[in-house]
């Protein structure tokens, strides 16, 4: 159940924008770049870097934009004080977005992305019998999931936003920063 919870918000708030966003015109038009930066606050902490570039502003009630997303991550988790889990992560992931003018102020998105995400991991036990157990590692894996996000435009190129994605790897990610429109 917990996989599908946001695919079903991403599908509600899309159903729920047709009735409202005939009236509204697009604060992105064809040929714009919104570029954002996040402040990664679950899970552990991180930055991003995402860009969008708008290559249909008629498609339906909104615009369609292809783009990509560049974070980084670091998590850390202790158990019971002795055990410990670090892992950092960098994505380079291109993306597809789809967006709706709710107000002529507030935008909501949503998409897919694909790409590689470069992992770097370790697991210690720090307890009385077996001090210093454990493994370090590192990879890279596919990353595949879906985003939603939002934008409140509070100048004519500046907006407040924060994004949501799933990944079918590593789990949800929430984020919160500011964008921008060239």
């Amino acid at each position: 159940m917990k996989r599908l919870f946001l695919p079903l918000i991403c599908l509600l708030a899309a159903l729920c924008a047709t009735t409202q966003a005939y009236a509204v015109e697009p604060s992105t038009s064809r040929g714009t770049f919104v570029g954002g930066t996040h402040l990664t606050l679950w899970p552990g902490i991180g930055l991003d870097l995402t860009g969008d570039y708008v290559l249909i502003d008629d498609c339906w009630v909104g615009h369609f934009a292809v783009g990509a997303y560049i974070g980084a991550n670091y998590n850390r988790i202790e158990y019971n004080n002795y055990d410990n889990t670090q892992e950092s992560h960098l994505s380079i992931l291109p993306r597809v977005t789809y967006g709706i003018n709710f107000t002529d102020l507030f935008e909501m998105h949503t998409g897919l992305f694909l790409g590689p995400t470069f992992r770097d991991y370790s697991y210690a036990i720090q307890s009385a019998s077996a001090t210093g157990v454990g493994y370090h590692a590192n990879d890279t894996q596919a990353s595949f999931g879906v985003l939603l996000g939002g934008r409140y435009w509070f100048l004519d190129n500046l907006a407040f936003a924060g994004e949501f994605m799933y990944d079918v790897t590593y789990g949800v990610t929430a984020g919160v920063g500011i964008a921008f429109e060239f």
